[in-house]
């Protein structure tokens, strides 16, 4: 069986030969100072059913005139492919020091442990006969038709490098001998004498089954056969630019999409705005139907508001001169109690020492009864003299005091009288005046006024502060007169003293003075008190009748600013009505037609987004399946390869992994045997070096045999 195979194999080994050498020449680049460059290839067994049994990597490396030179790596075992040279092992380093007449290319061999090295995919393999499930075992020389599944799974764990950028290959061979068909959807199938070759490919990160139907009476397999390699072709470099332009066109799509919703929201939005327009004028023009129903009664009304303006207005101009001529009264009155007050408050020290004089001279008047008693005529006389110095100050005090007395300064209960009645009647007419405003302009309009008429009716002549000023300033008159009169009697009584027969009388004109001089007292206290009184109030009722007139003159310029308004309003109406009753009906139907018609957009902006949504979800569907499915836009060809044994090691020139599963033959069933490197035999340096490239060669041509 084997020599029929022996061409076939060797020509598809050929073929794979070719392609890791081309692959290794694209990678081998020289810059800089020399150093040795480092290709690899890891082999990997497999069982029948995909589970790595074990791997080994071999490297071959061009010295480039080095002789010494390190790698990095965990091995089990270490076999020089070239001479008799034995490495130093420390670690995970493993230094060469070659001798001087070794070839350029050094090749050697590395024993890995099972896991060692996290491959790109993993795979399970699974076999069916005629339906049923089989053990790989059973199905050699089986009669009928043969299932293989070949399921690659990208391994996450993996290094980034090989997930991104290492291509899958999977093949077999048959025999079609003894095969009727062959049937592998999705595969390249080429004909190569009585063989058929089945070719399977996976770009980075693509999960596949592959699956390969053949229909044998004496079936037999090579196994499978799985190849890795990094996309190096220039060509491949435009999948970065496809990358960038995918992610260009995908932000490009999603803020077109984004900006039409934007608008689309806007016009929805518009739309909605539109209808409660809608409603607006429709209510709108239902307005105007009343308003045009009602126009004639309004324009009756505002003739009417008119004349009650202008009525109003006549006689607050009536008004104004009465309410100058109050102020002038009350500024009258005012002046008279100032006057009386200032005077009894600038006297009020003369008051008292009127007083002490009236004690003093109460004094003198017993010092003289005294004297008269005792006959003493010396006495007498120094006391008639004292007495009268103190009659000349205390008359001085009264002459002062009795200019306030004069009658055109005097303050009487019937001024007041007067004045209030004239400030009542003030009240009634401007209650009257706001009455008919508050018919035309509403109460709301006059509340102010009204409150502030009412405050100066609450503050005017009737408070009892007035009348008892009144009262005072008689009381004041009354005790002048009783000062005089008492003077007078005291001058009398001292005048008629005959010094030589004694006064007797003297003791009633000294109680009658005290008795005064206590009136005089209570009264000064009760002035005073009067006059606090009175200037505590004056000036707020001085600016209330202030603001009174003020306001008068307010409504007076307002109301014929209002009446003029009237005018022009009712005539503008009156002139411009027909015109404006038809435009205005017009204007209003002619837009709410337009928004009607306007609003039914809704509908197509509802689906537009809905046909951009579809287009963003179509988009990203597809985008996303490219990325999702497999890491081909993740292929770099500007990363570095990465060694399969350490990151100290410098970036190898090429990397390649060939794994192959166990074949189903008669050999291999009863042996056992599926190494790719079988462990070499001691048979010497030369044979060992002539074994470098017959063990390269074998472990593709292997595969097949």
């Amino acid at each position: 069986m084997k020599s029929k195979w022996s061409a076939v194999y060797r020509l598809t080994a050929a073929t794979l030969i070719t392609s890791m050498i081309s692959i290794n020449m694209a990678g081998t680049i020289y810059a800089g100072p020399p150093a040795v460059s480092v290709d690899e290839t890891l082999y990997v067994n497999l069982d029948y059913y995909g589970k790595e049994t074990d791997s080994s990597v071999v490297k071959g490396v061009t010295l480039n005139g080095i002789r010494s030179f390190s790698d990095y790596g965990t091995y089990k075992d270490i076999t020089n492919m070239s001479n008799y040279a034995q490495p130093a092992v420390d670690g995970d380093t493993v230094t060469w020091q070659l001798p001087d007449d070794t070839k350029e290319r050094f090749y050697y061999e590395c024993q890995l442990n099972n896991g060692e090295v996290v491959l790109p995919w993993d795979f399970d393999i699974s076999y069916k006969l005629n339906g049923i499930p089989k053990e790989a075992q059973d199905l050699l020389h089986a009669d009928g038709l043969v299932e293989i599944d070949v399921h690659c799974i990208p391994n996450k764990n993996a290094n980034i490098y090989y997930q991104n950028n290492m291509l899958l290959q999977v093949a077999t061979l048959v025999d079609m001998e003894d095969v009727n068909s062959v049937e592998a959807p999705g595969a390249q199938i080429q004909s190569l004498g009585t063989y058929k070759a089945v070719l399977f490919a996976a770009v980075p990160g693509q999960e596949k089954t592959f699956h390969i139907e053949i229909s044998s009476h004496d079936f037999e397999s090579s196994g499978v056969i799985m190849m890795m390699v990094p996309g190096t072709l220039d060509q491949i470099s435009d999948i970065a630019d496809v990358k960038e332009a995918k992610d260009t066109f995908k932000d490009s799509a999603d803020e077109l999409l984004d900006g039409m919703n934007e608008m689309l929201d806007t016009l929805h939005n518009i739309s909605n705005g539109m209808d409660v327009t809608k409603k607006g004028l429709s209510q709108l023009q239902g307005a105007r139907e009343n308003f045009d129903a009602s126009k004639d009664e309004i324009i009756s009304k505002t003739d009417a508001s008119i004349d009650s303006l202008e009525a109003a207005n006549q006689k607050i101009s009536q008004l104004a001169p009465d309410i100058m001529a109050n102020k002038q009264g009350l500024d009258d009155v005012n002046n008279k109690v100032n006057t009386l007050v200032e005077t009894l408050q600038d006297s009020g020290e003369d008051f008292y020492n009127l007083s002490s004089s009236l004690r003093d001279l109460k004094d003198s008047l017993g010092d003289l009864q005294s004297g008269l008693e005792e006959s003493d005529a010396d006495q007498i006389t120094g006391e008639i003299k004292d007495i009268e110095q103190q009659l000349d100050a205390i008359q001085s005090v009264l002459k002062k005091l009795g200019s306030t007395a004069s009658p055109s300064q005097a303050l009487s209960a019937e001024d007041l009288k007067k004045q209030a009645e004239s400030m009542q009647q003030l009240m009634s007419d401007m209650n009257d005046v706001l009455d008919d405003l508050e018919f035309s302009l509403g109460a709301d309009a006059v509340a102010k006024l009204r409150a502030q008429l009412q405050s100066v009716a609450a503050s005017g002549m009737s408070n009892p502060n007035a009348a008892a000023l009144v009262q005072t300033a008689a009381v004041l008159s009354k005790i002048l007169n009783s000062m005089n009169n008492i003077l007078s009697s005291v001058r009398y009584t001292i005048s008629g003293i005959d010094v030589q027969g004694g006064v007797k009388d003297s003791k009633a004109v000294v109680s009658k003075l005290a008795s005064i001089t206590y009136d005089i007292d209570t009264t000064i206290g009760d002035v005073v008190s009067l006059n606090k009184t009175k200037n505590d109030n004056k000036a707020a009722f001085d600016l209330m009748l202030d603001d009174t007139a003020a306001s008068v003159e307010q409504i007076s310029s307002a109301t014929n600013q209002v009446i003029s308004l009237f005018r022009s309003v009712q005539n503008t109406i009156k002139n411009n009505r027909a015109a404006l009753e038809g435009g205005t009906k017009d204007t209003l139907n002619g837009l709410i037609d337009i928004l009607e018609k306007a609003a039914d957009t809704s509908s197509t902006t509802n689906k537009l987004k809905g046909a951009n949504e579809s287009i963003r979800n179509s988009l990203d569907e597809k985008l996303d399946k490219i990325a999702d499915d497999s890491n081909l836009l993740e292929m770099n060809l500007d990363d570095k390869m990465v060694s399969f044994t350490s990151d100290k090691n410098q970036t190898p020139s090429s990397i390649q992994i060939i794994l192959r599963s166990q074949e189903i033959s008669e050999d291999d069933v009863n042996t056992n045997a599926v190494d790719i490197e079988p462990a070499p035999v001691d048979v010497g340096v030369w044979q060992r070096v002539k074994n470098v490239f017959a063990k390269m060669w074998n472990a593709v041509t292997g595969i097949f045999s």
